[in-house]
């Protein structure tokens, strides 16, 4: 009932994203009543994964219903800002551009070019290394690079590097 409600209200409206057009339709308070709801939790997901090419978990709210494509999450309207979020390969299941790193302070004093990642598929957690020489990226602690940049030393470019 409740996906089929969703759909007649929400039908390709593509000037807001459905979070934000249900919110502004129902009002904060109903709205937020109806996000604990398990059925709209399962109708937004379904609605992500029938107008996105591409949907995984989202790493704010936990649903699966973030667009990767788009960048946005259907359920809690999360939207990153350009360049805010890096993207790699998982290699845990082999999809492409499915885990996310902080890419706006993997380089800040401190963290040694790497930050948490999570792959928005499988869930995976790696450890991603980015070369401030080259830009290449990597899981650290993984042997299935044929080479690895890491910190002090860019492998691509062939030269050794300070902080």
């Amino acid at each position: 009932m409740v996906r089929v409600v969703l759909c007649l209200l929400y039908d390709n409206y593509e000037e807001k994203k459905p979070a934000e057009y249900f919110e502004e339709l129902l009002g904060w308070d109903f709205y937020r009543t109806l996000i604990n709801d398990k059925g709209y939790i399962r109708a937004i997901q379904q609605l992500a994964k029938e107008q996105a090419k591409d949907v995984g978990l989202c790493p704010i709210c936990g649903r699966i219903a973030y667009s990767i494509e788009d960048e946005f999450c259907y359920f809690c309207n999360v939207q990153p800002l350009e360049d805010e979020w890096g993207r790699t390969e998982c290699i845990v299941c082999g999809r492409k551009n499915s885990v996310i790193y902080d890419k706006m302070n993997i380089h800040l004093g401190g963290n040694h070019h790497s930050m948490p990642g999570l792959c928005q598929h499988c869930d995976a957690h790696p450890q991603i290394f980015e070369c401030p020489i080259c830009g290449q990226m990597h899981w650290l602690y993984s042997d299935t690079y044929d080479w690895m940049c890491y910190d002090g030393h860019c492998t691509t470019q062939g030269v050794d590097y300070k902080d």
